[in-house]
């Protein structure tokens, strides 16, 4: 098993390639859907890389925004969560 510094380490590295993923393909003219499916396979095969299901909810959600692309964060800031 990885010693929490890996983890992290595997993460943000994870992460910034996603966000540079998401950036790259968010220039083409696809299907939003196709973008999405494609995001979210993405997103499924870092999250085995990372190990990120035995991480608490915070750091799992912590991840994921930091995934996404700022509209995707901007949707989440609307959000009431209290």
């Amino acid at each position: 098993m990885a010693q929490p510094e890996e983890n992290a380490a595997r993460g943000l590295l994870a992460s910034q390639f996603l966000y540079c993923q998401s950036t790259s393909s968010a220039q083409t003219t696809d299907k939003s859907q196709d973008k999405w499916k494609i995001f979210k396979q993405q997103y499924e095969i870092f999250e085995k890389i990372v190990e990120l299901d035995k991480q608490d909810t915070s750091y799992q959600c912590a991840m994921f925004l930091n995934a996404v692309d700022p509209k995707g964060l901007a949707i989440y800031n609307e959000f009431d969560l209290t």
